[in-house]
């Protein structure tokens, strides 16, 4: 893990580890928690509560409570409570959780502005700032987000998601600027 920043760990056993400034450790591994700001890489991350701000990369991350709070390009997340406030464009490989919610940090743009772009034509530009490859999870509520492939039982996008792939078994809500492709109920319709 290689930090530029400030990196505070909780371990298991109640040890605790701050660190301020550029920081190279091995990767953290069940650890009770996480809370790094700064320029955070790392190969993989698993524990039981974790924190991350700023820019983070990495392979994957195997937290119960993940937030996140910047901008990420992930492998892998598994979880059970994912919250992600993103900004700028992320990618993610695949998440696996019970709850995720991943919504769009506050642009400083003007309000005028934002409402002429959010009733831009979906066709015209990509404005999603997250790229996720697969969903699986009991609820997920997403904002500006492209992704191939959800799961889930119950599924709400708030505002310019393009959805390719969707199968989801309890409920479904979208507004006019989001998009799905291929909407599957478990119970049989399409």
């Amino acid at each position: 893990m290689n930090i530029s920043g400030r990196l505070k760990i909780t371990e298991k056993d109640g040890g605790k580890i701050t660190q301020k400034g550029r920081i190279k450790c091995s990767d953290a591994k069940d650890i009770q928690t996480l809370e790094a700001e700064g320029d955070i890489a790392f190969k993989s991350i698993s524990g039981v509560n974790a924190k991350l701000r700023g820019k983070i990369k990495g392979d994957s991350i195997d937290i119960q409570n993940l937030e996140v709070d910047g901008t990420i390009r992930i492998g892998n997340v598994i979880s059970n409570i994912c919250v992600m406030k993103l900004s700028q464009h992320n990618s993610i490989d695949k998440i696996v959780s019970k709850k995720i919610d991943i919504h769009i940090a506050e642009d400083r743009t003007s309000r005028i502005f934002t409402s002429l772009v959010n009733n831009w034509d979906l066709g015209k530009a990509n404005n999603n700032k997250v790229d996720i490859r697969e969903i699986i999870a009991d609820t997920v509520s997403l904002e500006q987000c492209s992704c191939e492939k959800i799961v889930c039982d119950s599924l709400i996008l708030h505002g310019r998601c393009k959805i390719k792939e969707l199968i989801y078994k309890e409920k479904l809500e979208f507004d006019e600027m989001s998009k799905i492709e291929k909407i599957v109920h478990e119970n049989g319709g399409i």
